[in-house]
């Protein structure tokens, strides 16, 4: 573990820490109007980073002065605008395991005028697990607005033991059993698993054994789902045994109902589905544009 505390430069030096990253940014800034840092994000997105960033939806990111966030977007990185409770954190977490954090706003006024500090910490997994930790149960009460958060939930590292794969959380301990073939990452702390021929995914919000993974034949209140296909744009498309697909969201709730004859995954917030001959594009929130 690395420890540096800076009161000058503060722009360059994020902008160096930035450039070296290799699989993810997590982003968490009040406000975020600094062009040079975000055309950073953009190339970092275009050359397949994972990106992440959460700001205040207020004037001054939305305004004149404001970035849009739509370039970013266009490339694979997520946004999420936070409107109630006044976010106010400033932190960035990158692969992992190099956290980011002080007084200092990603924006012109911060870098040119004020009087600012961050201090950077870098191979400490805990204490960046503890920033993801926060990072997403903001997204996920506020954008998800998902209407409950698991008690036991918390953040997991995949870990291999005898060729199996398992998981432990910030503290070290196993959460959920090492008996997965394989796994990858596909979001932060969003994993895909392999058992035998079925296929998963394994996300933060569920991280206890027998009720945290999206496989065929999982037991649910309101049906078996058979298969998990894609998780993209926070929602998880899934065929139950009635071959209908639908959408669900990371605690498996029912966002989008399993009544398609097809589906395919979101993009840029649309699916596409089909359903008695119809075909159509749908949102989110369950709107469908008819082709």
């Amino acid at each position: 573990m690395e420890t540096s505390v800076y009161f000058e430069n503060i722009r360059k030096t994020i902008a160096n820490l930035l450039s070296d990253a290799q699989f993810s940014i997590v982003v968490a800034v009040a406000w975020f109007t600094d062009k040079s840092l975000y055309k950073i994000l953009v190339q970092k997105a275009l050359n397949g980073v994972h990106i992440k960033v959460m700001v205040v939806n207020d004037l001054i990111n939305n305004g004149i002065h404001g970035i849009g966030f739509s370039e970013l977007e266009s490339v694979g990185g997520k946004v999420y605008k936070i409107s109630a409770n006044l976010m106010h954190h400033k932190f960035c977490i990158i692969d992992g395991n190099t956290v980011l954090t002080g007084s200092y706003n990603w924006t012109n006024k911060a870098n040119l005028s004020n009087h600012e500090n961050i201090t950077v910490t870098k191979n400490d997994l805990k204490l960046a697990g503890r920033f993801l930790e926060e990072f997403h149960r903001v997204i996920t009460i506020h954008v998800f607005k998902m209407t409950r958060l698991p008690e036991n939930w918390q953040w997991i590292r995949v870990n291999v033991k005898d060729d199996k794969c398992g998981f432990k959380n910030m503290d070290g301990n196993v959460v959920i059993p090492h008996i997965y073939d394989d796994c990858w990452m596909i979001d932060e702390g969003i994993f895909w698993v392999h058992l035998g021929d079925l296929r998963g995914v394994v996300s933060y919000l569920n991280a206890i054994p027998c009720d945290c993974v999206y496989l065929a034949n999982v037991d649910w209140d309101d049906g078996l789902v058979e298969y998990a296909f894609f998780y993209t744009d926070d929602m998880l498309l899934v065929q139950r045994e009635n071959k209908k697909y639908g959408f669900l969201n990371l605690l498996g709730e029912e966002i989008i109902p399993c009544i398609f004859d097809h589906a395919t995954d979101f993009s840029n917030g649309k699916a596409t589905i089909k359903i008695n001959g119809k075909d159509g594009n749908i949102d989110k929130h369950g709107s469908i544009e008819w082709q």
